[in-house]
């Protein structure tokens, strides 16, 4: 799984424009960075290109199997009006990606990517 979330990651960097980066500048394994809203339709096409479609939508309700959910207590949960995208893999690993709006700014969205194993 690390190669296809090195090369999403890669993407990411390559065509958004990134506020902030707070993730180690060397990871290929994970991201987490501030993106623009005006952004936003950019990056959920590349996450949707790496995932498939969201397992849970901006503004939907959200109910997982047991090993989403487990992913989903890692990140410290998901709000209504957050985004996740999960992609497992043969062994057990799952890639996630998650968007996050800020409340305080609504110009600003932090964007996670990485590989959760059990």
């Amino acid at each position: 799984m690390p190669q296809p979330i090195a090369i999403l990651i890669e993407a990411i960097k390559k065509t958004i424009s990134l506020w902030e980066v707070r993730s180690a500048p060397t990871a290929t394994d994970r991201l987490e960075v501030v993106v623009a809203r005006r952004d936003l339709d950019r990056v959920c096409q590349l996450l949707q290109e790496a995932f498939g479609p969201a397992a849970k939508e901006f503004g939907k309700p959200s109910k997982f199997d047991a090993t989403a959910q487990k992913v989903v207590e890692q990140l410290g949960g998901i709000r209504q009006d957050q985004c996740l995208f999960l992609k497992p893999d043969a062994s057990a690993e799952v890639a996630y990606a998650v968007l996050w709006p800020w409340s305080s700014d609504s110009t600003r969205v932090t964007l996670k990517v990485g590989t959760w194993k059990p």
